[in-house]
């Protein structure tokens, strides 16, 4: 935006980038854009375009600074201190004490009935987060119990569902009369559909470098222990050596590889079946974009298990166990949708990628304390690369930093509003009216009145 603004760059720059109406100024010299509300275009970033322009995969990627300031209070929005208290539930299950089970809920009642609660509100507040953090506290249970009873992770995991099902019961129990009740589906059959595009790199990159670069380091320096003997081994497969020292366990590689390739063939024949554009060529592009994906979620999986069982802090397996779950939904968004109203993988990379936000974040929080930490003790070529990459960090920052302040200032009309707490004085300013009704309201209203709207279209002011 910064350099578009200013001229820089010529048109086959930006028509490479292809994000939608990012163009270099004709009338440069201003440090933000005039154009009206430019800072939207930051949160459609990810489409493919045909030859005549015409955008053949729209998406939304809302990261939580542009719903913040475009003040629209959806349940994506609405949802993320719960999301934030979830992790931080699913956190205290992975360290607390006592063997997961059955009677784990009851030595810990107050904290069951607090999971119920929000798993339940995840559900009620933003349908999409009921399955992430039910498969996050799953995932927390399982590592606990494998930990503790040295079983086997499917074992674990198996071990783990049914006290996990009695808080999931509970938590629809006491939400009822609105997920047997109200609540709606707005998902059509069939429930999942192939994915007819993928994210093209750079705009993958656009969204999402800078939170991979803060968390990298850290994943990395946790990790790279556990799946140090793996890369011996499959290099003295490769030179046809045996390979020295103990054989690492490869049952969560090959779990973890299985979670990737089975899904990606099923995808795979799926588009070549239902979708109009497929060609068999999709299915080599689409693997070597998505193959990053791949190789991160088999090496977070298999780093996470070893680290487990080796008694890992528990911070650590649980930044391992949350980024798998944040790398595994990016994954999933390039191969799969879900059938909701819109027919495409428009909702499906918004909703997934809004999780992803909040995890990633975290992670790169975390990443950053731990690269603080872990850099003085760094030599040689690590040293090297570490300064490298905080070069790049504080660049991407930088650039990162660009859109909230000059959004901010835009939105805001450069702050000529005096500002407030109030979030109706702009009622009373641009509807009077409405204004009075509302205290009328307020004042008039008893229990058991009904009010009688207009009805009319989205986006208007019934």
């Amino acid at each position: 935006e910064l350099l578009a603004n200013f001229g820089a760059g010529g048109d086959r720059l930006y028509d490479w980038l292809a994000i939608k109406d990012l163009h270099p100024a004709e009338d440069t010299g201003g440090w933000r854009s005039d154009s009206f509300w430019w800072w939207w275009r930051a949160s459609r970033v990810i489409n493919t375009f045909d030859a005549s322009g015409a955008g053949l995969d729209f998406t939304i990627e809302e990261f939580p600074f542009f719903s913040l300031l475009l003040g629209d209070l959806h349940p994506h929005l609405m949802s993320i201190p719960f999301v934030l208290t979830g992790l931080a539930a699913a956190y205290c299950v992975l360290v607390s004490k006592g063997r997961w089970g059955t009677g784990w809920i009851a030595s810990n009642t107050a904290t069951a009935v607090a999971l119920a609660l929000i798993i339940g509100a995840a559900g009620f507040i933003n349908a999409w987060d009921i399955a992430f953090l039910g498969a996050l506290v799953l995932g927390a249970a399982a590592l606990k119990t494998h930990r503790e009873t040295r079983t086997g992770i499917i074992g674990a995991g198996v071990r783990a569902i049914p006290a996990l099902a009695l808080i999931v019961i509970a938590a629809l129990v006491i939400y009822s009369p609105f997920y047997f009740g109200t609540f709606k589906s707005q998902v059509a059959w069939p429930p999942i559909g192939p994915a007819e595009f993928g994210t093209r790199p750079v705009h993958f990159l656009t969204v999402w470098g800078f939170l991979l670069v803060l968390s990298g380091p850290a994943l990395t320096g946790i990790a790279w222990p556990a799946l140090r003997q793996h890369w011996r081994m499959a290099l003295a497969v490769v030179w046809g050596r045996q390979l020295e020292g103990p054989r690492p366990v490869m049952q969560p590689f090959w779990l973890a590889a299985a979670a990737v390739v089975v899904p990606y063939l099923i995808w795979a024949i799926a588009h070549l079946e239902f979708n109009d554009l497929a060609r068999p060529a999709d299915t080599v592009t689409r693997l070597v974009a998505t193959l990053p994906l791949m190789a991160a979620t088999v090496g977070l999986f298999t780093a996470l298990v070893v680290r487990s069982r080796q008694g890992a802090p528990g911070e650590e397996q649980f930044l391992l166990l949350a980024t798998l779950l944040a790398v595994y939904l990016l994954y999933g968004a390039e191969l799969f949708y879900v059938h909701d109203l819109f027919g495409n993988r428009m909702n499906t990379v918004f909703k997934f990628y809004y999780q992803a936000w909040i995890i990633l974040s975290a992670a790169g929080a975390y990443g950053l304390w731990w690269w603080w930490r872990a850099h003085p003790s760094l030599r040689g070529a690590g040293q090297w690369a570490s300064r490298a990459a905080a070069v790049l960090a504080c660049v991407l920052l930088l650039g990162c930093l660009y859109n909230p302040i000059a959004a901010a200032v835009s939105k805001t009309g450069s702050f000529r509003a005096s500002p407030t707490l109030d979030g109706l004085r702009y009622v009373s300013e641009s509807a009077p009216a409405e204004r009075r009704a509302i205290e009328f309201l307020r004042h008039a209203a008893r229990p058991g009145d009904r009010v009688v709207e207009a009805v009319g279209g989205s986006y208007t002011e019934f």
